[in-house]
């Protein structure tokens, strides 16, 4: 097992419903790391009481650190913020809903000793068939039409769980790059443009129910159709 520290950001925003228990389940899954950690909670000026319940644990949490955004920037930008202040040579960041289990983050640590990346590849479960389906179809075509305008060969650029080696990404974190979604299809074609060693994991991805889904089909499908013919020009040049 690795004895170097990993730095864990975990982006924050209107998680309150779930905060707490996403908290102690990741710290129960900790108990297993066998490698140093660290936590890099980072709220993004949210719109409920997380920021309130982060500062109520901050406390009574070890190995962690805080960031609290004054105003929403965008999951990319939290990202960005945590990777700033990391203490870790191995970097990764993960969704605080947990809906891609923290029991992979053994896992992706330990592919990164012959990696420059670890990417998490989807694959979607609902106690609902057809909501499971939709997403999947969904999340399917996006990444089909990503790798068709990017000509790239990675699978889901977009899963919210990906680790890397501080030392082969430094360069990307010193680029203006999108501080939202969109965020995440450039450090991938990062990864691909510079030919760097990428290990595709394939994870469960199980739908909280109980969470408010803040994705809206029909507007994001045309805000990434946008970004990534935007993107692909600035390749070009």
């Amino acid at each position: 097992m690795s004895s170097e520290l990993v730095s864990i950001i975990l982006p924050c925003y209107n998680e309150a419903g779930h905060l707490e228990k996403s908290i102690r389940l990741l710290y129960e899954e900790a108990n297993n790391f066998g490698f140093p950690y660290e936590f890099i909670f980072v709220e993004d000026k949210s719109k409920d009481n997380t920021r309130e319940l982060l500062e109520n644990l901050e406390p009574k949490i070890k190995n962690a650190q805080f960031i609290y955004h004054d105003s929403n920037k965008g999951r990319g930008a939290a990202v960005k913020s945590g990777v700033a202040v990391a203490k870790g040579n191995i970097i990764g960041f993960i969704d605080i809903d947990l809906e891609v289990s923290p029991r992979y983050i053994v896992q992706f640590v330990e592919a990164l000793k012959t990696n420059d990346a670890a990417i998490g590849n989807r694959k979607y479960f609902s106690d609902s068939v057809m909501r499971a389906l939709i997403r999947d179809t969904v999340s399917n075509y996006y990444s089909s039409l990503n790798r068709k305008i990017l000509k790239h060969n990675y699978s889901d650029t977009e899963a919210g769980f990906k680790f890397f080696r501080r030392e082969s990404l430094a360069p990307f974190f010193k680029l203006q790059t999108n501080d939202h979604w969109f965020w995440d299809t450039e450090f991938m074609m990062y990864c691909f443009n510079q030919q760097l060693k990428v290990s595709q994991i394939e994870v469960d991805f199980l739908r909280d129910q109980t969470k408010k889904s803040t994705v809206n089909v029909l507007n994001d499908s045309f805000y990434y159709l946008r970004e990534l013919l935007k993107f692909r020009k600035q390749l070009k040049k």
